[in-house]
């Protein structure tokens, strides 16, 4: 379907996000493009209206058209952040009024109380079903402590207002984890309205990753990718690398796209594991050239401890990874045990447990035949399950639901 058929589309979506648009810009933006894309292809129109984006900034990607709504630039400071807030919270009720006939239903990602609640009470005046994308959830505790200022404060205190209370009053909600469903289900959300997919990847972004074999070389690479720091698991990952070299001497492990303070960290840990020379660091890029440096890696390992977050969520590494069809180790906590089986599509392991980890990575190194097919089967899992164009259409299929003809 091209852009110029957007004008004969009957289903008409008006979506309203503070994250930013295209891939490269981050995990939750990659999703927001999938979701659009997807759901564009499914049959709807979509207009993405961008919060704290000027609103100079506009254009068209994949029939996606997108324009910001965060105020206008000048040369003074002030008057920019004044703008921006004006602009985030009610200008999207503004252009919900003024094309009130020609949309269908509101969607919003990532949106706090404040940018919220107009445009929630603009729905309810206009008879509008309104959608809630709730991808992740955060654990503030740490916001009680007095190492935490005002403004964090502040940001907390509109997070929780949207997520527990302006929650109640929307129609519905679209969701990646079970711990998630949970959540507005007990916000008296009901069941039906609510759409639960583990996530969102575009498979065709990996393909040069995907045509490259595995294990052709002598050393077995393997590879973590994204933050590389204590918060997901790196220092067990190390430990972990440690027992596995002291088995095998052909083995490295790869870390992508970490920052540089993450780096030295790693370094000095590596050498208190005198295993220095066994890691490789290859610094952040775009995402459309991730597929260029996963390729490297034979295997790749999310060694994510357990918490509130992580469990709420689910990892976008897992689509990535599997896209370019490569056996995935990875924790099993939340909603991994559901989707995943031990050496049938993935490799399980203990959260915080470096001899679990390590036991996985030894399969892999011993095992090679039977980790070709662990990941193709992981392929198949997310061609049938997150694939973004499939995953698109049964998300269409739930917002008609919502949408009177």
């Amino acid at each position: 379907m091209n852009s110029s058929d957007n004008s004969q589309i009957s289903k008409r979506i008006l979506l309203v996000s503070l994250s930013p648009f295209l891939y490269g810009t981050g995990a939750n933006s990659n999703f927001l493009t999938n979701f659009s894309i997807g759901v564009r292809l499914s049959g709807y129109f979509i207009e993405l209206l961008i919060q704290d984006q000027s609103i100079n900034d506009a254009g068209e990607f994949q029939g996606v058209q997108y324009k910001g709504c965060g105020g206008y630039r000048t040369r003074f400071k002030f008057i920019n952040s004044l703008s921006r807030i004006f602009a985030n919270i009610f200008f999207p009720s503004y252009h919900l009024f003024k094309k009130k006939n020609s949309i269908d239903c509101v969607l919003a990602f990532q949106n706090n109380f404040l940018y919220n609640v107009f445009l929630l009470i603009t729905c309810k005046l206009l008879s509008k079903p309104f959608i809630y994308i709730q991808v992740d959830h955060y654990n503030f505790a740490s916001y009680n402590t007095s190492r935490i200022g005002f403004r964090k404060r502040i940001k907390y205190l509109n997070y929780k207002l949207r997520y527990n209370f302006l929650s109640r009053y929307i129609s519905g909600a679209i969701v990646l984890s079970h711990f998630l469903k949970e959540h507005y289900l007990s916000l008296g959300i009901r069941e039906e309205n609510i759409f639960l997919n583990p996530h969102l990847v575009n498979v065709d972004i990996f393909s040069e990753a995907l045509n490259t074999q595995i294990f052709t070389n002598e050393t077995i690479s393997f590879g973590v990718l994204g933050s590389i720091n204590q918060r997901n698991g790196i220092v067990d990952l190390l430990i972990a690398f440690k027992f596995v070299t002291e088995r095998y001497d052909k083995v490295e492990l790869i870390l992508i796209g970490g920052s540089e303070q993450e780096f030295d960290f790693c370094r000095k840990k590596s050498k208190e594991l005198m295993i220095p020379d066994k890691i490789r660091y290859i610094a952040p890029v775009h995402y459309t050239k991730l597929p260029e440096v996963m390729k490297k890696c034979d295997a790749f390992v999310l060694p994510r401890p357990a918490s509130i977050e992580a469990i709420a969520g689910f990892p976008t590494k897992v689509g990535e990874i599997m896209s370019c069809k490569r056996p995935i180790i990875i924790t099993s906590f939340g909603d991994i045990p559901i989707y995943f089986e031990d050496k049938n599509n993935a490799l399980l392991t203990n959260p915080g447990d470096p001899k679990s980890i390590a036991s996985k990575m030894l399969y892999v190194i011993e095992n090679q035949n039977e980790c070709l097919q662990i990941a193709q089967n992981g392929y198949n899992w997310i061609i049938n399950t997150i694939e973004y164009k499939a995953a698109g259409k049964k998300i269409g299929e739930y917002l008609s639901k919502f949408i009177q003809n």
